[in-house]
């Protein structure tokens, strides 16, 4: 950049040498001239008593023009600086045969719970997932898992209960250990803590709540004061995994669509890695417009929530389907009810492991004696196991008696031939008892028996032939 030293002599050079340099104009007249020169340089001087001297306005404009050069060179400066890159880095991004990777995923809860990364429940109403997201952040606790996958870690844990208050949450917790009779104080804390306590714990206005998002009518963004001290609770109990339930609460009075959803789930999966936690948020679904199974697209919002989320569990009714199925098999003196009761959890969408893992569990009505001497019953859950039907059944007989019973006309009465029974003893070569295995068949509707007219007879009676029944194994 030309200095005004540098201008004056080019000026002195062109009056008294008549030297003009072509990059330089100059105009004006004996008294006053103007300078313009490359990169947009102006200078302008008038002739005193003490020669060419520089006018103030001049030396105004180019005060601006360095100080704005300056700035220019410090932006670039800066940008370069955030562009820079550390390519030592780049060795261990490398593919290379026989590199193994580093490391696994931290499991805490098997397939379904990892630090660093984000899992969501999600159901709609009635299904018990706050039950069950006690029940497993109890298990943590304790080094042994009461519902679902193993415990790979245990650790401490934070359970924001913030659909109910502090009483309830307390309630249920001490429900959840009387039903699955957990005695003496867990390994790790667990905090369980209502939304009234929440309040309190964060110095809350009365009647304020945890709302996550900011929004000022035009722009929605993190609350930066309620993100700090989610942050600091977390540190501060040393929770490995944290329950945030449901994560509904957190929107507030913001509007909930996909843009806040998904800013939503990104800075919770942001904050996971950052403090090196899982997080389970519950969240609810609609229920499905057809008659068929919950699914992920039926959460709220679902798109975003399940594509930031590591794991996506949704829970749901037993169908009639497989109650007719398990009806009979199910050791209990009221078999529908205690299937009316059971809750089915399914990974639908995982980088965790294997989509389409299941596990169950049941819910019912526990009684809690309270310190102030009342007695409430208080919903709570333990694990179920469905009636195991292959003990009864093995399905690698079946594989070869269904093709048998689509392509011949088997007949159910004892004395006609072919009949089931006879069937059976020759397919399973004695090892099974016939009338035992024909018997668990039809209860747990595998096979059924329809009248029909047998094509290779002569007479046109129509007799008993076992057909598919509604429920085989593979349906």
């Amino acid at each position: 950049m030309t200095t005004a030293e540098e201008a004056k002599k080019i000026l002195i050079d062109a009056i008294e040498n008549d030297i003009y340099p072509d990059e330089w104009e100059l105009t004006g007249d004996g008294s006053r001239i103007t300078m313009h020169g490359p990169k947009d340089a102006m200078f302008e001087f008038e002739h005193t008593n003490h020669g060419w001297t520089e006018t103030i306005a001049s030396e105004i404009h180019n005060a601006e023009a360095a100080g704005k050069s300056r700035k220019e060179k410090q932006r670039k400066r800066t940008e370069a600086e955030r562009a820079a890159i550390d390519i030592t880095h780049l060795e261990q991004t490398l593919i290379q045969e026989g590199k193994k990777p580093a490391r696994g995923l931290s499991r805490i809860l098997g397939e379904i719970c990892a630090r660093g990364k984000v899992t969501v429940i999600a159901s709609h109403g009635g299904m018990s997932k706050s039950t069950l997201a006690h029940a497993l952040a109890a298990g943590i606790t304790i080094d042994r898992a009461l519902i679902g996958p193993d415990v790979v870690e245990g650790c401490p844990c934070l359970f924001l209960g913030l659909e109910d208050d502090q009483d309830f949450n307390d309630r249920t917790a001490y429900a959840i250990r009387e039903a699955n009779q957990i005695y003496g104080n867990p390994k790790h804390d667990l905090h369980v803590i209502g939304a009234d306590m929440l309040g309190r714990i964060f110095n809350f206005d009365t009647g304020q709540g945890l709302q996550y998002l900011w929004n000022n009518g035009k722009d929605i963004a993190v609350d930066p004061i309620i993100r700090a001290k989610l942050s600091s609770l977390i540190k501060q109990t040393n929770a490995g995994v944290v329950v945030i339930d449901p994560i509904a609460v957190l929107y507030g009075g913001t509007q909930m669509t996909n843009e806040a959803m998904n800013l939503l789930i990104r800075d919770f999966a942001a904050l996971a890695v950052e403090l090196n936690i899982a997080i389970i948020l519950i969240s609810h679904a609609r229920k499905p417009n057809s008659k068929g199974p919950i699914t992920q697209h039926d959460v709220k919002h679902g798109g975003e929530l399940v594509d930031a989320s590591r794991c996506t569990i949704i829970i749901d009714k037993l169908s009639e389907k497989i109650k007719t199925q398990w009806e009979n098999a199910v050791d209990s003196a009221e078999p529908r009810r205690e299937l009316d009761s059971v809750r089915m959890a399914t990974v639908m969408k995982t980088n965790m492991g294997q989509e389409g893992y299941r596990f169950y569990y049941t819910v019912f009505g526990q009684s809690v004696v309270c310190a102030d001497g009342k007695t409430e019953t208080v919903g709570a859950c333990k694990a179920w196991t469905p009636p195991d039907l292959i003990r009864v059944v093995d399905l690698t007989l079946w594989h070869f008696l269904r093709p048998r019973i689509e392509q011949e006309f088997i007949k159910a009465a004892p004395q006609a031939k072919p009949n089931l029974k006879t069937v059976v003893e020759d397919l399973s070569h004695g090892t099974h008892d016939a009338k035992a295995v024909i018997k668990a068949m039809e209860k747990a509707g595998w096979i059924a028996v329809e009248l029909q007219r047998d094509p290779a007879a002569k007479g046109r009676d129509k007799v008993k032939r076992i057909v598919l029944g509604p429920t085989p194994p593979e349906e």
